[in-house]
């Protein structure tokens, strides 16, 4: 199996603010977004309930349509469901998913929230969206749900370096912290193809944020596992001493050709622009060796002359070069194992 299938098997397991509510017979707050008059099944979850399509559900997912034919607990809401005229005659569930999770699923599972297009190339899905569709698509068997999720997901953690330039990580509407969500979700799904960029991620975060994570909208803490945080404290000298040598390699003997009526600036230029990067290696700690063109490593000191277009030109393919050579090395350098990474 590539890293990029993932099991089918269900393990167990940012939204916008929750939508205004009313509180019904139940004693429950009915959401107001996802409550349907003629709806044929009510979810509950938490303190809410999403009175929805039984059959819309039960079509996308076979946990869903066998959930609805088990026998239901008895709960506070049954008696007062039976002096309600509007829900005497529906059937509810309860789910042990957070209100929040459930409102996501639903806005790209109902008729006239916007579904089937949650993930379109011109999408800014929160993470609290994404995480939700991958984790409950996952434990649901919603596949299209799961699948659109993951792709969104791979466009920012891709395995070649083409795409990864086009559209490095994190996704636009995420924070970085989150891609220590990214990494927790790549684990429960077994989602490996994630893990170099999104712990890659992980290694440019400051320390508390890397050691303390984050709480997604439902108040879910998120965190790094004690094997996958010392994956990234390890990886972090690792990515550094990658940087470093990228940035020595774009001078060190270059055998670029100058222009010959530039040929002084451009060699005094590029001296400078070594002598820079060797001041600057033993206080480095930026571990973003992937990064685009850091100009201290190009353009060197302020005030310097710069080289020529042409030399110039020639000191950027070598720090693309450099950069290709990072992302070859990454699943090794973050100490992760990819079946199907692209070389650059």
């Amino acid at each position: 199996m590539s890293s990029s299938e993932i099991p089918r098997k269900r393990p167990r397991v940012e939204s916008p603010p929750p939508t205004e509510n009313t509180t019904s017979e139940t004693g429950h707050d009915r959401d107001t977004e996802f409550w349907f008059e003629d709806g044929t099944i009510i979810l509950i979850a938490g303190n809410f309930e999403f009175r929805v399509y039984k059959g819309i559900l039960a079509s996308c997912s076979t946990v869903f349509r066998n959930m609805f034919t088990f026998p239901q607990p008895e709960s506070s809401s049954t008696s007062a469901t039976s002096s309600s005229s509007s829900t005497s005659d529906c059937p509810f569930v309860h789910v042990a998913d957070s209100p929040e999770d459930i409102r996501e699923i639903l806005r790209c599972l109902m008729p006239g929230k916007g579904s089937s297009t949650p993930f379109s190339p011109d999408a800014r899905p929160t993470f609290q969206a994404v995480s939700a569709c991958v984790r409950l698509g996952h434990k649901y068997e919603l596949d299209h749900l799961l699948d659109s999720a993951l792709g969104y997901l791979r466009r920012y953690y891709p395995t070649d370096f083409n795409t990864y330039a086009s559209h490095p990580a994190p996704p636009p509407s995420f924070r970085p912290v989150h891609s220590i969500g990214v990494v927790n979700l790549a684990r429960l799904i077994g989602a490996h193809d994630l893990l170099p960029i999104a712990l890659y991620e992980c290694c440019a975060l400051q320390a508390t944020e890397l050691l303390e994570g984050f709480h997604r909208d439902d108040g879910t803490h998120e965190s790094l596992s004690r094997a996958d945080l010392a994956l990234c404290i390890k990886a972090q000298a690792a990515l550094v001493k990658a940087h470093v040598q990228r940035a020595v390699s774009i001078t060190t003997g270059a055998q670029y050709v100058p222009s010959m009526h530039v040929y002084m600036t451009c060699k005094f230029a590029v001296d400078n622009v070594a002598h820079t990067n060797l001041t600057h290696i033993g206080t480095m700690t930026n571990t973003r060796a992937l990064a685009m063109r850091p100009l201290w490593i190009i353009e060197g000191p302020p005030g310097t002359a710069l080289p020529c277009t042409n030399c110039m030109a020639f000191l950027e393919n070598q720090d693309l070069a450099q950069r290709r050579w990072v992302w070859n090395c990454l699943p090794n350098l973050i100490g992760v194992a990819v079946v199907d990474w692209k070389q650059a």
